[in-house]
């Protein structure tokens, strides 16, 4: 090999990888014109931080973990307020995230090459873009879980316990920020028993059970917290299985194989295009499989640790989901859910590539360099087209139609109203007031008529959250109350005279 290439690779393209994570940041900013992204879930994280710095205690939901609230709190004490705060806080964190998954393929053996394309791909990737745009755990958790596996890449190289102890915090951190972090602390315990320096399987058992106790150990004092305090460690309905429907399969493939493929590809063609790629991964397999054996190779020798980790991590989140979900309920693979499963991709597809590109022959390199050059376009492409959408448009509760809510500016000249209401998190968000919503009396329709008759209250009904949403029976609600006001985004009731 030229050892001129060798020379070049050696050296971490830092100031390349640190412009690429500036643009980063400035592009989730650009994209959250109207204010992170907000749903249900964002004032869960939200109101628990704006109340302990309101001075009214610290009250989490039991059913996120509090990691992000706690950041939150102490940007909050530096005088950014909490929604303020998530949008710059996220956005610093896209490049942070861009930047380590540079590092890490650099360090695995990627190249310079490797780095700056693990760092393009994850800056054009419109997904990973505009998971960092919502004010929500994903972004900071998968930081922590990279630093991890930062941790577990340097101490296979240099042993140390410094190393180790990295590993604990970062994983345990990553665990108390999102409790679907547990998937790293289990990749990181596997990764060890295959790739740790230490020797006997024996003392690599010992040191795996050690570390992944270790890093679960917050998360284990959180939800004795809850128990104390609430009675109740933590708060998730029962799992209930049901096979996929045709069209909840064809919305899964479709997401999925569109992170690689143009959608327009897929449209109508998706029943097909899932059955070619898992006969793909399929054959990939028994690939693979033949050249180690061939070879005299193991799986260790043959995939860096850190890729290992970070695929395995990603691959266990998907297994988690169908654990919690069944495969009826498809919304939980929201790709916002699989940001560490596509993030593993890209940067095994970044590794690849430039480990090709430092090797002959020169068709090999012309070959890679094309093909990378034509994805990237595609991602491009992309990109522009959802960070314009995003600036223009926004998501959730911030956005540029909300900001002309016809609804807002009526509650707002009426201060004294009695309100009840259909998205109450996103009413919060608008007007700094947590009003009751409609799930708070009873369960049924009969209780909630009987409520708004007896607390004089409007009834707001978002159009963008109608009453069934909740197992409500919205005609008899309209049909036994009266329609006091038709705004452009609901309509208001009232009891009848």
């Amino acid at each position: 090999m030229d050892s001129g290439i060798v020379d070049r690779n050696r050296h971490f393209p830092l100031v390349l990888m640190l412009a690429l994570a500036i643009v980063g940041g400035a592009l989730v900013i650009y994209a959250t014109r109207w204010g992170a992204f907000l749903s249900d879930d964002s004032f869960w994280y939200i109101r628990p931080a704006e109340q302990a710095l309101q001075g009214q205690g610290f009250h989490p939901t039991r059913s996120f973990a509090p990691g992000l609230s706690f950041v939150l709190i102490l940007l909050g004490r530096l005088g950014l307020p909490p929604l303020i705060a998530v949008r710059w806080l996220n956005a610093g964190l896209f490049g942070v995230n861009l930047f380590l998954a540079g590092w890490i393929v650099w360090r695995g053996g990627g190249g310079k090459a490797g780095a700056l394309l693990a760092g393009l791909l994850v800056l054009l990737s419109d997904i990973l873009l505009e998971s960092h745009g919502w004010a929500m755990s994903e972004a900071l958790c998968l930081t922590f879980s990279l630093l991890a596996v930062v941790s577990f890449q340097e101490y296979t190289r240099r042993k140390g316990w410094g190393w180790l102890a990295g590993i604990v915090l970062a994983a345990g951190l990553a665990c108390l920020t999102r409790l679907a972090g547990v998937t790293i602390v289990v990749a990181i315990a596997l990764g060890l028993l295959l790739y740790s320096p230490v020797k006997p399987l024996g003392c690599r058992l010992g040191q795996a059970t050690a570390l992944g106790i270790a890093s679960l150990l917050p998360m284990a004092a959180w939800m004795m917290r809850n128990q104390i305090v609430t009675g109740q460690a933590l708060h998730y309905s029962g799992f209930r299985w049901a096979w996929p429907t045709l069209d909840t399969a064809r919305w899964f493939i479709y997401n999925t194989l569109s992170w690689f493929i143009p959608g327009r590809l897929l449209r109508g063609r998706e029943l097909l295009a899932g059955l070619a790629a898992l006969a793909l991964l399929v054959i990939l397999r028994a690939v693979g499989l033949w050249w180690l054996r061939r070879s005299k190779r193991s799986l260790a020798s043959a995939v860096e640790p850190a890729l290992f980790v970070l695929l395995v991590n990603g691959l266990l989140i998907v297994g988690m989901l169908v654990v919690a979900n069944g495969f009826s309920d498809l919304v939980a693979f929201n790709a916002r859910y699989l940001i560490a499963l596509l993030l593993a991709l890209l940067m095994a597809v970044a590794s690849a590539a430039g480990r090709s590109l430092t090797q002959p022959p020169l068709s090999r390199r012309i070959i890679v360099l094309a093909l990378m050059g034509v994805f990237l376009l595609y991602y491009g492409y992309r990109s522009v087209d959802a960070v314009r959408a995003l600036h223009a448009d926004g998501l959730g509760y911030a956005s540029r139609f909300t900001a002309a809510s016809e609804t807002v500016h009526y509650v707002q000249n009426h201060p004294g109203l009695k309100v009840i209401t259909t998205g109450p998190e996103g009413m919060y968000f608008w007007l700094g007031t947590f009003y009751d919503g409609i799930y708070s009396y009873g369960s049924t329709t009969d209780d909630l008529i009987h409520k708004v008759c007896e607390e004089q209250a409007t009834l707001i009904l978002l159009r963008s959250m109608p009453a069934e949403m909740y197992g409500l029976d919205e005609s008899r609600l309209t049909q036994q109350l009266s329609l006091l006001h038709s705004f452009n985004d609901s309509d208001l009731y009232i009891c009848r005279p």
